[in-house]
């Protein structure tokens, strides 16, 4: 019953494209902290993802919270299920823009593997706004492929 929904490749999210080895103030959209500098050194709190192929977002109202889901497709299932594995270490160790683990942020997150199918959902609190805030794609960053 998700809406919103938005298919890219997974070529987005690279650690190149996602994390420029510049220095300075951020100017343009995409990354959410004060510097590239600042930026990168959030996200490497945490293992990167390894590369997947296509990233599908949506959000949706369950009836009783609003709901996010980010569904990550990967060429094969050991992959999908190597990359759960990453970003439950993510949600732990790499922060939101409060300074937080984005594992608080959030009351419930269920991931789960479905063939070569990694389902991220992210229930209540502000998991309905999740997907507009650039700056949780940080969650999803990537190294090469």
């Amino acid at each position: 019953n998700a809406n919103n929904i938005t298919l890219r490749s997974g070529d987005h999210l690279t650690r190149e494209k996602f994390l420029p080895e510049i220095t300075g103030p951020i100017i343009s959209d995409g990354v959410f902290t004060e510097s590239h500098e600042s930026n990168r050194a959030n996200a490497l709190l945490a293992p990167l993802m390894f590369p997947f192929e296509l990233i599908a977002t949506g959000t949706g109202w369950n009836g009783t919270q609003s709901y996010a889901v980010v569904i990550l497709v990967h060429d094969s299932e050991r992959a999908a299920v190597e990359n759960a594995a990453r970003l439950a270490d993510r949600l732990v160790n790499s922060n939101a823009q409060n300074g937080l683990p984005w594992a608080v942020a959030f009351p419930e997150i269920d991931l789960s593997v479905s063939a070569n199918r990694l389902v991220a959902v992210f229930k209540g609190g502000e998991a309905g706004f999740l997907l507009h805030n650039t700056g949780a794609q940080i969650l999803f960053v990537h190294e090469p492929g």
